[in-house]
Order: C-alpha cells, then structure tokens, then sequence
C-alpha cells in the first residue's frame, strides 16, 4: 500500500550534498506551490549559498547554475572534516544546517555485473515497460560495526548533436525563431528548406552527462560482516543506443542519513522521480535560526565516497531507445541576401549536464 502524505505550500526544501568527490557536491533549493491544481516544487533563484568548515572557518561559496548550485569544479571535502550550509534567500529567509562530518568508509567493490533487460521497468510517462541496464556489485561488508550505504551515478554518452533548434536557428548561444532571425538581420529565408527543426553537430568532442533518477540503500542489519552478492546499485534506462560510461559512487552514511533517504526512496518510487513534492514527514538536518517553529524540508549530507565505472556496448540492442536522436543531414542553413555566414556546427559548452573533456575509462 502507498504511505499517505499532508502536502502543503511554502515549505523550503533543501538537497545538498558535498562528498570527497569532485563534481558531485551541489545544493538544490526548493519551495513547494500549488499550481494548476497540482503541487510542484518551484526552484528558488539568487539565493546566497555557503559551505563553512566549522575549524578552519574556510567558506566555500556555491554559485548557480542549471537550476542548482554548485561549488569549483575541483571541489572535494576530506576526510574528518567537519561542515555546515548557510542559505539566505532573495527575501531575507535564512537556514542553516546541523553540522556534518566526513567519516571514512571506503568499501572495497569486489566485483560489477551488468544485465540488460528488454523490459527493464516500468515507467509512468510511457505507460510501459521500457528497456534498462542493471548494474550490480559484490563487496564484503565489514564486520562489528553497522553500516549503510548509499548509491548515486552519474553516466557519460558521447553526443553529436549539440543544439537541436525547434522552428528556428542557432545564432549567439541561443536559439531564436525564423520569425526573430528576419526582423533583426533582414535576410530572405528561401521557404524550400525552412523546417521544423534544425540540427547543429557538436564541433569539437562532447559527452552527455545524466544523473540517478531514483535512489540505492542499504543497511547490513541483517548481513553484517557477510559477502554481500549481486547487490543492484544503479539502474540505467536505455534513453538512447549510445554506448554508455557509467561512474558509480558509493556512500558510507550515518543511520540518521539512513533513515532520511528512506522515506525520501518511499515518496521517490511512489511518485515515478524526485519532482514529487516532499511531505512534512522529510524532515532532516536544516533548520530557520530565526523560526524555531519553520519546518524545514530535506537534508544536507556530507558523506565519504569510493568509485567504480563500467562501460557499456550497446552495438547489439535492437529495442527503441526512449529518445530519438535527431541528426539532419542536409544543410540546414541556406540563405541570400546579406551573405551571412552558414553555421552548422555548435561548440560543447560545459554545464553540469554536458563536458568535453573525455571522461576516464571512455572506450572509442
């Protein structure tokens, strides 16, 4: 049976996680509305967002971007370490964190299986089983003590199409409209070869990178100190037939973490994906130091991290990928009248979604 949750609106919710790893601390604030008779959670812009070491006194300001925010791409916490976030918003609204710190955890990973399955799970927006990888691992829990885990990933496809304008063309970062691109440069479109989209390859190497859509824990209370076989850690929708890197990374948490991840994987896999709103039963780590009677939503984790990556081929696959991948062929780009310059390639812009630089364990 589903568990039952009171929804309301205006409630902060905060996701934030800092790691030893770089490249995958981020913070992600929210406030929950409702909207069009349905709740969502709303994105809060310009809000001022520092990570503070509490013995060094050292800050780290995370900056926005792709609707989060981020520290310097070489941003790694250390082991012993000990942290707290401090948030202040746009309208004077601050919340802080308890403090957190870093415990050492490294578990050796003994053995990674994939397995492909044409009907991998079933998916809520297609209304069907759609195709997956399961990727598995094999390690030796540790003995007297107790010990949770917790997955994320983060997965690498090679791109070749970098921008895939809709009604229009590529010009100075952005798409604009045919309609757009005449009043400002005044050149005649020859009707022959306006289309519904166009396509721009990326002119130099690109990679697509996705995260986790769902969440992986485990808790060795009734495993401790055993050889834990097979254990599924990261499931991988087949979004397209690219061939796919996979880098996973595994977190030794606290029971605290444990428990909050657990009730966020129930509304998580209830709902299909993490746009659920959170209920007021989230409760984490943060709270308003100016409103001891604020709920605060969500989590800020601190947490020590190992990795493993596999590569995937998926030269054999003949089932439908979920998205199609539109690659024109044509020259998308014919105009006369003020001799412009045809554009038909686009750089790799690096994002927290997108990089250029080949990612270690790439297989050409």
């Amino acid at each position: 049976m589903s568990p039952e949750f009171e929804f309301e609106s205006g409630l902060i919710y905060v996701d934030a996680f800092v790691s030893n790893l770089p490249g995958s601390s981020f913070v992600n604030i929210a406030e929950s509305n409702f909207i069009f008779n349905r709740y969502q959670n709303e994105f809060i812009e310009n809000a001022r967002v520092v990570l503070k070491n509490i013995e060094t006194g050292t800050e780290v300001v995370f900056v926005e971007e792709d609707e989060s925010y981020l520290p310097e791409n070489d941003f790694s916490v250390q082991t012993g370490e000990s942290w707290e976030l401090d948030i202040l918003l746009p309208d004077g609204r601050q919340y802080k964190s308890l403090p957190e710190t870093i415990d050492a955890g490294s578990i050796p990973i003994s053995e990674i299986k994939t397995t492909y399955d044409p009907e991998f799970m079933f998916s809520v927006s297609e209304d069907d089983f759609v195709p997956g990888h399961s990727i598995s691992f094999t390690f030796d829990d540790p003995p007297q003590e107790d010990n949770f885990y917790f997955w994320r990933y983060r997965s690498f496809e090679e791109l070749i199409t970098c921008e895939i304008c809709e009604g229009g063309l590529f010009r100075d970062g952005e798409c604009i409209s045919y309609g757009a691109y005449i009043a400002e440069f005044g050149p005649c479109i020859d009707e022959t070869v306006v289309k519904p989209f166009n396509t721009y390859t990326c002119s130099t190497d690109c990679w697509k990178i996705r995260f986790n859509e769902n969440i992986k824990i485990f808790s060795d209370e009734f495993s401790n100190g055993n050889k834990i076989n097979n254990l599924p850690v990261a499931d991988i929708l087949l979004f397209t037939k690219n061939d796919i890197l996979v880098e996973i990374q595994q977190y030794s948490i606290s029971a605290e973490g444990y428990r909050y991840f657990k009730i966020l994987k129930d509304i998580v896999d209830n709902n299909g994906n993490f746009n659920a709103t959170p209920p007021a039963a989230l409760l984490g780590n943060m709270f308003n130091p100016n409103n001891g009677e604020e709920y605060v939503l969500g989590r800020f984790t601190a947490a020590f991290a190992s990795t493993a990556s596999v590569f995937i081929d998926r030269t054999n696959i003949l089932e439908k990928s979920l998205e199609e991948t539109l690659i024109d062929t044509e020259n998308a780009e014919l105009f006369f009248g003020n001799g412009l310059k045809v554009i038909s390639t686009t750089p790799c812009v690096e994002s927290q979604f997108r990089t250029g630089t080949r990612p270690e364990g790439w297989i050409d």
